[in-house]
């Protein structure tokens, strides 16, 4: 199959999977969710994404009738289901099905996998970005369901032909619509902290590992869109945005003063993708 879905035990190709509309997820985006992606029908770092999954499940009290070992077997059948090599793996679970009541909340959950394909960007991928007010709420730290500032930063992103859009909170930078934003200045990598207006992401993660590997300094504090704009360079990461150079900000160019430092600390983050995913004889 071109692509797979699944709702609590049912398999369907994407178009023609259907969800109950009394999910919960459909009318209070009651759920969280995770994704990730594979190459060579591997997923990179699994088991971190499924912790994070199950992290989110019990910080807001959704009960998922599957373990931790059920919900990663799903993920693996559906990827096998599918032709391509390189996917787009994401996974939800809502907080149940029932009538439209706020505080009804004590049923199972559903889970829903879609997997679709979609790759990993090519490390020449360079990012235009734009800067915008972080009108979010207070639980950022975990991967909900309530993304509509999200989806509305990606949107004014898009249509001044920008790749991502990057939150700005009181005068510092957060992180972005889908993504974590870091900056490379002076040899240290400066990174917003994780906390309730910033996620502490895969990509994150793997970034600042990189930066051990290589000996580079990582500081995490915010800074100001005006330090990021000073900066050797911008990096985004994400599951998708492994380590991506930022090259023009609100219009303006910026970063590409990293040089060989960059260069290294992408070919870690990429090396280290490229191992994880090598199909082993």
């Amino acid at each position: 199959m071109k692509n797979v879905g699944f709702y609590n035990g049912r398999w369907e190709p994407l178009e023609k999977l259907f969800v109950p509309a009394l999910d919960r997820a459909f009318y209070f985006g009651d759920g969280i969710y995770d994704a990730a992606y594979t190459k060579n029908k591997i997923v990179f770092a699994e088991n971190e994404h499924v912790t994070r999954f199950f992290h989110g499940l019990e910080k807001i009290g959704i009960r998922l009738p599957y373990t931790r070992e059920e919900v990663t077997s799903f993920l693996r059948t559906g990827i096998g289901l599918c032709d391509e090599d390189d996917l787009f793996v994401y996974f939800q679970a809502s907080c149940g099905t029932s009538v439209r009541y706020h505080a009804d909340r004590g049923g199972a959950g559903n889970l829903l996998i879609m997997i679709y394909p979609k790759k990993i960007a090519p490390r020449e991928k360079t990012l235009r970005v734009c800067t915008v007010s972080d009108t979010r709420y207070a639980l950022c730290d975990v991967k909900t369901l309530n993304l509509m500032p999200n989806v509305l930063a990606a949107q004014e992103a898009e249509g001044m032909g920008c790749d991502e859009a990057i939150f700005v909170r009181d005068g510092e930078v957060t992180e972005c619509a889908h993504s974590n934003v870091h900056i490379l200045t002076g040899g240290i990598l400066l990174s917003p902290p994780p906390c309730y207006c910033t996620l502490d992401g895969i990509g994150r993660r793997h970034l600042i590992s990189a930066c051990e590997r290589l000996s580079i300094p990582v500081v995490e504090r915010r800074f100001s869109p005006e330090e990021m704009m000073r900066a050797d360079e911008i990096i985004v990461t994400s599951a998708g945005y492994p380590c991506q150079r930022v090259v023009e900000c609100d219009k303006k160019p910026c970063g590409r003063k990293g040089g060989r430092l960059f260069d290294a600390l992408s070919d870690a983050v990429y090396q280290e993708i490229e191992e994880e995913t090598k199909i082993k004889n």
